[in-house]
């Protein structure tokens, strides 16, 4: 933030800020935290369990969720274009079987009628070619772009529906690490309940101290359903976006929730955004759809200079009218042979002209869109590079704090704790003891959490599919 502020600071003539340079040492160690299904076990009334694990979920989000299946009928719809597009410079062959007789008056050329008897039989193969030349050419190089950009929208649809599931596991990861917290905070309140009524009950101690103990225990137990709530939340969502039965709870194999480290958060942001813009599928996607546009945009601007070649041979069904291979006579007893061919170049002017202009602009406008949007996509990498990086940078520094905080917290109610025992201590000290560490262990389950799917955005937005951690 600090760059940024500056930078708009010198834009707009202003004095920058200081800049203080960000040091990043070594990454420390991150104690796990628990993830452990034995809470979940006693909750489990209506519950089916079902274990998974990251590479499974992963597997599985590259090949199930519904974007990846249309993005898959989408590049067989764009492969077929290709083979239609490279079918129109083929000729096409059609198989002629016909017979024609006449019998009675025609006219003749010079005008008197006559009496005649005629006949003609077709009975073989007709091949007829029509190529235009700018078309069947450049269209089928703009067809075979689009079909590798359809390619590059799969690699796409992959990395994005693995980024959505790994993003989901780690929710379902944290849901549990919150109900094992949740589950031990309530242990706690049970036990300190039980010390009080022991104190109450030996006029060591006041009533008051039970009843305040016994709003902890009832915090807690609903803390505890909240957690149970989260994991079946977490599991809803994981189950639909990898098309699972929804109905039956997922539960991740993993005993504690680990900081895992995808990319480095001291590595540079310009060599991160210069990987990006040469790894991101959907950035070659949208080059591969640019320079679809300019093949035909060629295509429509060279149209009007370029003629249409037309071949025909072969029987048609009249024997050989249009071009074609027959037999005619008088009578079966005196057909005689005949071949046609044609072959022509044809210059066509739609509307004098006007419609071969029209289409060039038409074209021209689509070329110039499809540059903007590889621009616009190219900022847009640039911008999701730098703001995930620095989400890294910022979650890896709070998991930091975060274990300060726990470590300190554990240490002030072990203190609190056995100031009470001895006499010297409030109740309510320990309570506010007990609630900071909850609170504390809950920041930093969900500050592991926030940095482990924050690496996943930043390799996605690097362009490279999130594998086996």
């Amino acid at each position: 933030m600090r760059y940024a502020i500056g930078t708009l600071a010198m834009l707009a003539g202003c004095v920058p800020l200081r800049e203080t340079p960000v040091r990043w040492a070594d990454p420390p160690r991150v104690e796990p935290v628990s993830a452990s299904l034995a809470p979940l076990m006693q909750l489990t009334d209506g519950m089916t369990l079902a274990p998974v694990d990251l590479p499974t979920v992963l597997e599985l989000a590259g090949e199930r969720p519904n974007v990846v299946r249309l993005a898959r009928e989408r590049l067989e719809i764009a492969a077929a274009q290709t083979d239609r597009a490279f079918a129109s410079s083929l000729p096409t062959i059609a198989l002629v079987g016909g017979y024609f007789r006449h019998t009675g008056i025609i006219q003749e050329v010079q005008g008197p009628f006559i009496e005649v008897t005629k006949q003609q039989v077709a009975l073989a193969a007709s091949a007829y070619l029509e190529l235009d030349l700018a078309e069947g050419i450049l269209g089928w190089r703009a067809a075979r772009d689009r079909e590798r950009a359809s390619a590059e929208d799969v690699a796409a649809a992959r990395q994005d529906a693995t980024l959505s599931a790994a993003l989901g596991y780690y929710d379902l990861v944290g849901a549990q690490a919150t109900v094992a917290i949740a589950h031990d905070a309530l242990s706690a309140a049970e036990g300190f309940l039980d010390l009080t009524r022991a104190r109450e009950a030996n006029a060591l101690g006041l009533y008051v101290d039970v009843l305040r103990a016994q709003a902890q225990v009832a915090g807690a137990r609903q803390a505890l359903i909240a957690a149970e709530e989260g994991v079946r939340t977490a599991s809803a969502r994981l189950a639909t976006l990898l098309r699972l039965d929804p109905t039956v709870t997922l539960v991740s194999a993993e005993p504690e929730l680990r900081a895992l480290t995808l990319v480095d958060p001291r590595a540079p942001v310009a060599a991160l955004i210069s990987q990006a813009v040469e790894d991101r599928p959907d950035l070659r996607a949208r080059s591969a759809w640019l320079e679809g546009a300019a093949a035909d945009a060629d295509a429509a601007r060279y149209a009007p200079f370029l003629p249409s070649l037309v071949v025909s041979t072969g029987a048609s069904p009249l024997g050989g009218q249009g071009g074609g291979l027959g037999w005619q006579g008088p009578n079966f007893g005196n057909l005689e042979d005949r071949a046609d061919v044609i072959v022509a170049l044809v210059w066509s002017f739609p509307g004098l002209g006007l419609g071969d202009w029209a289409r060039a602009r038409e074209a021209e406008g689509r070329l110039r869109a499809a540059r903007i949007a590889e621009d616009d996509l190219r900022e847009r990498i640039v911008g999701e590079v730098v703001i995930s990086h620095a989400e890294v940078q910022s979650r890896w520094a709070a998991i930091v704090v975060a274990q300060d905080e726990v470590r300190a917290a554990a240490e002030a109610l072990a203190i609190t704790v056995r100031r009470f025992e001895e006499g010297t201590g409030l109740a309510v000290d320990v309570l506010v003891a007990h609630e900071a560490r909850t609170r504390a262990q809950s920041h930093l389950a969900a500050t592991i959490v926030a940095y482990d799917q924050a690496q996943y955005r930043l390799l996605r937005s690097l362009g490279r599919q999130p594998g086996r951690p």
